[in-house]
């Protein structure tokens, strides 16, 4: 037989626990009298009622039907969304030009340098004429410079043809008075007289049994002729008077 255990007697002198009594559970509320149960669509149905109602109200107070206050609402409503459509561009604008504004002064600035530099590479009477026409504007004093380099160049290069053209007759004629020297050399080497310096006075007057100095550049401007035309010109325009006078004298000789 199994062995059932009882509770050890309480010590002697020790007091015995207390029972405390269970506590009922409270009744449930009592149900709301008002209180009304519906369904969702039920609950829907009310609504909707209630917001016709209310729409009903406003639009008797404004003299209108509930159609026409739709309306209006919408009205106001898409004035209210264009305006802030219009604040927003507005907006968007403004940065953009501010953007624009910012382009625009890094833009004059690389022009300001760049007429700057042109101007320097011009000569003073150039640079004048561009200020004259353009005053102080970069963008203008550019176009004015591009206007008038082709003239410039022009210019220039008319200069530079009249230059070369100035040296080479220069060294033309260098080289014919030199040919007419070595060829008058040549001749009186030959022994054919020379004839005197075109400033021979009479006080130098050439010794007696000698040619005339006439006669000596008239020998020397005909062999020359004969030798090399273009050198007996250049020999006659520096002795004409003497090569004229000697023809006159052997004329009436």
């Amino acid at each position: 037989m199994s062995e059932i255990e009882t509770p050890a007697a309480p010590a002697a002198g020790a007091q015995s626990p207390v029972q405390t009594p269970p506590v009922a559970a409270p009744p449930p509320p009592a149900e709301d009298p008002n209180l009304v149960r519906m369904t969702s669509a039920q609950l829907k149905e009310r609504l909707d009622e209630t917001r016709s109602a209310a729409e009903s109200k406003i639009a008797k107070e404004l003299g209108v039907t509930v159609a026409e206050a739709k309306v209006i609402l919408a009205a106001h409503k898409a004035k209210e969304d264009a305006s802030k459509s219009d604040v927003e561009r507005l907006t968007a604008e403004r940065e953009a030009l501010k953007a624009q504004t910012a382009e625009l002064a890094e833009y004059r600035a690389a022009v300001e340098v760049r007429a700057s530099a042109e101007l320097q590479g011009l000569t003073e009477a150039q640079r004048a004429a561009v200020v004259a026409l353009a005053g102080d504007h970069p963008a203008k004093q550019l176009k004015t410079i591009e206007t008038l380099r082709p003239s410039w160049q022009a210019v220039a290069q008319a200069q530079d043809a009249a230059n070369k053209a100035s040296a080479e007759a220069a060294r033309i004629k260098a080289e014919a008075e030199a040919k007419a020297a070595a060829d008058a050399a040549a001749i009186a080497a030959k022994g054919a007289p020379l004839p005197p310096p075109a400033n021979t006075s009479a006080a130098s007057a050439a010794p007696a049994g000698a040619a005339p100095p006439d006669g000596n550049a008239l020998a020397t401007f005909e062999a020359l002729r004969t030798a090399n035309p273009v050198r007996a010109a250049l020999f006659y325009e520096n002795h004409k008077s003497a090569i004229d006078a000697a023809k006159r004298a052997r004329a009436t000789a």
